[in-house]
């Protein structure tokens, strides 16, 4: 028998099924580049989630470089959980969590990403994935 809440998923051919997390993906894209403090994303979550320490396997996207590094918080209740900090003169992201733990989000919780009080000047349509299981 499985933890509650999990589902039985098959291993393929040949091999066991096992019991596995349900996913919860959450998707967010802000066309062109991003003013101050933008809200990127902001919505009440219709279901439990957990998001894995550092948001591990959570994806960022953008079609041009940042200038600087940026910093984009996300938050939880209006109280930040985390960031996604793109490199200078790339897109690449690095996803950090407070404390680096797990973060939980009760159903009805707001979940938001904000970006920078101070935008970067060319880093553009961010397109943001958190991963997360409920």
């Amino acid at each position: 028998a499985g933890t509650a809440g999990q589902v039985l998923t098959t291993g393929g051919a040949g091999a066991n099924p096992s019991w596995a997390d349900r996913p919860f993906d959450v998707h967010a894209f802000y066309p062109g580049i991003p003013t101050a403090s933008a809200k990127v994303l902001r919505i009440p979550v219709g279901r439990a989630v957990v998001f894995a320490a550092n948001f591990s396997g959570s994806y960022f996207k953008a079609s041009a470089n940042a200038t600087s590094s940026t910093v984009f918080d996300v938050q939880k209740n209006g109280s930040s959980i985390g960031t996604v900090t793109i490199a200078a003169g790339t897109t690449t992201a690095t996803f950090a969590t407070s404390g680096g733990t797990s973060q939980s989000l009760a159903a009805g919780d707001l979940l938001a990403i904000i970006a920078p009080a101070s935008p970067d000047a060319t880093l553009a349509d961010p397109g943001f994935v958190l991963v997360g299981t409920r």
